[in-house]
């Protein structure tokens, strides 16, 4: 797919510790498009052009959610009665992006995502959230899509 679309071969890693690739593009001219589109490295929330426009909220919650989220199963146990249901994280270092998803999350409909107390994650715990984001955003990660499935 980046050959596709930028034209460039990636160099391509295995790595010997996980099921993981590791996949690297040097090019000068991709890092000027990126950052005319203001999604460098040194970009620290979400662009307004994105969040002027629903369809590409949508789209980019879903990207964030597919490479630094994940789906768990929550399991916990009540007077010897055992219940679990499905939650959502988004992990990042980021203050401002975490803030930003928070908003997002709550600007397409969502009523409880919450911000954990060490600014690392927003998490989706309701059962009506969750089917809610699944219905509206959805996921291309196989992984996360697996997950909530099962």
């Amino acid at each position: 797919m980046i050959r596709k679309l930028f034209g460039i071969n990636p160099s391509i890693y295995c790595r010997r510790t996980s099921n993981g690739i590791r996949l690297v593009i040097s090019s000068t001219e991709l890092c000027d498009y990126l950052r005319k589109l203001r999604l460098d490295k040194k970009a620290k929330t979400i662009p307004q052009w994105i969040l002027k426009n629903q369809k590409y909220q949508l789209a980019c919650l879903r990207g964030l959610m597919d490479t630094d989220g994940c789906v768990f199963t929550h399991h916990y146990q009540v007077n010897g009665k055992f219940y679990s249901y499905k939650k959502l994280v988004f992990k990042n270092h980021s203050r401002p992006l975490i803030n930003s998803v928070y908003n997002l999350l709550k600007g397409v409909g969502l009523h409880h995502p919450r911000i954990t107390k060490n600014y690392k994650e927003v998490r989706i715990e309701s059962k009506e959230d969750v089917q809610k984001y699944f219905q509206l955003i959805g996921f291309h990660n196989p992984k996360n899509l697996k997950r909530f499935k099962e």
